[in-house]
């Protein structure tokens, strides 16, 4: 019975206020966000030991403190009181309020208490329980910026951190962390300027334009955070009239002069001035598209080329290259030329990388499908709906096929220019050079071959369709070919060659969709496609073949063994979920 007091370090015959100051006492050291199975123990104590001692109080009830009276300013018919309490101001709440936020913000705990304790406001006890409840209450609806350490003495100061006054110290600990979390940006903005921004250069009403011009330079930083803890600091003495003027005046010119800002930036002054969820909402473009339209304003102004460069930044890549950041924005501002726009697709990296800018730059500007014609603002809308499609590996489209037809067409000319004029000095009639064609031809086929091959493993990828006959044909598109080539090579020995080509490919196929998506499964896929090319090796060396006539064996053991691996990777490929009828092709 007596375990309880004795962990609170109390007798047994300890009272209730006993009990709560030990409690608080103890809580200080046992924090439940800290140490939540000793904080439980220590509850439980708490609990026990105050269960014992009410039930010794002769009505069963416990000891409550009496409410103290509301505090009124005296008039001159009231009655005079006596003792050194009489003489206390009354409490203007708001005022102070407002000039706590100023002393908390500091950070210096004895400065605090010494403000604390010259306020002759809390020298009548009565007004300071009043005062402490109507703080934690207001402290609850909206945090203040305090430090650990001040928040740690305003609660010492009322008493706050007493359980005699009946507090909660579970709400106790949630206020410290959200003031703290409060405080956290305005510290940090304030130890970064030159010198601790002093109380007295706080101005007590709104000017306008002092305070616009300095948002209009906080706007430009593009800084989310600094922007908040500047607005907090600015507004700390501001009444709710003045708070009001100035949240009208930054609407007004937000939504009519179209600043440059970043999307953060927005949410941050939208959340501090309680801005209705469409503000920016006007005739011609929508929320979305304004705060879209804004940040990408900020992000192509001349002052931001660095962070352009960052945002448009690859993952893979370790450096910031701003050259090649403007380089594809110069590209994009370029009008469209379809001679000029083909000449790019030659190019290896081109293509990727202005479909990487263009899709980090919507991921950064929240640009979504319905606010596409953001971009049309800076760049030219037929480049910007071009390489965001031939760029894509992802998809095939028109444009990647147009990419995909301008390789294979330069690789011709190319052939073509080489047999002209290598021809003749080889000694090469001209009329010979026709013997040609077959290579020329063979080069278009791998193009061909090449876009088909993409446009199947994307067919591949993708959910299968909703038709049946479709998905029927999803499923069996690599037994299919797999089948195909064994039964090929089986059948006609004599073109070994083509069907062991045919063979890789299908295994290609078949082990690109296997590991698409899944790094993890590369190392096996490796594995399995070298084990066909090993086993054909071993039996044809000469210390398994060398006497054993078997040449149907010999010419048909690779495509059919490629043939089997790739049906080993299809049986193992993730089956994706079946398309809704109603979802949109691609």
């Amino acid at each position: 019975m007596h375990d309880a007091f004795e962990r609170l370090g109390l007798a047994a015959d300890a009272s209730e206020l006993d009990i709560k100051r030990a409690y608080a006492r103890l809580l200080k050291a046992c924090r439940p966000d800290e140490d939540p199975v000793a904080f439980q123990q220590l509850h439980d104590d708490y609990q026990s030991a105050l269960s014992i001692c009410r039930a010794r109080q002769p009505d069963g009830r416990a000891v409550r403190m009496p409410s103290p009276p509301t505090t009124s300013p005296a008039g001159p018919d009231a009655p005079a009181s006596s003792g050194p309490l009489a003489a206390s101001a009354p409490l203007d709440f708001p005022t102070f309020m407002r000039e706590l936020s100023v002393q908390g913000i500091l950070d210096d705990p004895l400065r605090l208490r010494r403000w604390l304790d010259g306020r002759p406001e809390f020298w009548s006890l009565d007004t300071k329980q009043s005062t402490g409840r109507s703080l934690l209450l207001a402290m609850t609806e909206e945090p203040l910026p305090l430090s650990n350490a001040n928040f740690d003495t305003l609660m010492a100061f009322f008493g706050l951190d007493e359980l005699v006054r009946g507090i909660d110290p579970a709400l106790v600990v949630l206020l410290r962390r959200r003031c703290q979390t409060s405080y956290a940006p305005v510290g940090l903005f304030l130890a970064q300027q030159v010198s601790r921004t002093p109380t007295d250069t706080l101005s007590p009403h709104y000017v306008a334009r002092t305070f616009l011009s300095t948002w209009a330079d906080m706007l430009r930083a593009g800084n989310a955070s600094q922007l908040g803890a500047w607005l907090t600091l600015t507004t700390l003495l501001w009444d709710a009239l003045d708070t009001t003027q100035a949240s009208r005046d930054v609407l007004e010119i937000v939504r009519t002069q179209r600043p440059a800002m970043t999307s953060a930036s927005y949410d941050v002054m939208a959340a501090f001035f309680d801005w209705p969820r469409d503000a920016l909402a006007t005739h011609d473009m929508t929320h979305a598209q304004a705060k879209s339209d804004r940040h990408l304003a900020w992000l192509m102004s001349d002052g931001q080329r660095n962070e352009l460069a960052r945002t448009v930044r690859p993952p893979k890549d370790r450096y910031v290259d701003v050259q090649l950041a403007q380089k594809a924005c110069q590209l994009l501002k370029r009008p469209f030329s379809w001679t000029y726009t083909l000449w790019l697709c030659l190019s290896l990296h081109i293509p990727g990388h202005l479909h990487v800018f263009l899709s980090r730059l919507r991921e950064a500007c929240g640009i979504g499908p319905s606010e596409a014609s953001v971009l049309d603002r800076y760049f030219d809308a037929r480049a910007v709906r071009f390489w965001s499609d031939a760029g894509d590996t992802r998809r095939m489209s028109a444009a990647r096929g147009l990419m995909y037809l301008a390789r294979t067409q330069f690789v011709l000319l190319l052939e073509a220019i080489a047999l002209l004029s290598l021809g003749p000095f080889f000694g090469v009639p001209l009329h010979a050079i026709s013997r040609w064609a077959p290579v020329m031809l063979a080069t278009l086929a791998c193009g061909i071959a090449w876009y088909t091959f993409d446009a199947l493993l994307f067919w591949q990828r993708r959910p299968p369709p909703a038709h049946p006959a479709g998905r029927v044909a999803h499923a069996a598109l690599i037994p299919f070919l797999a089948g195909i080539t064994a039964a090929a090579g089986l059948a006609w020995p004599a073109w070994y060659a083509p069907t062991e080509g045919a063979a890789i490919v299908v295994l290609l196929f078949a082990a690109l969709r296997y590991v698409s998506g899944d790094a993890e499964r590369r190392v096996g896929a490796i594995v399995l496609i070298a084990m066909p090319f090993l086993a054909e090796y071993l039996l044809r060396s000469r210390h398994f073949l060398n006497d054993v006539d078997l040449p149907l064996l010999k010419w048909t053991l690779e495509p059919f063994c490629l043939a089997a691996v790739a049906i080993v990777f299809w049986l193992q490929c993730p089956r994706p979920p079946s398309a809704s009828p109603d979802a949109p092709a691609a």
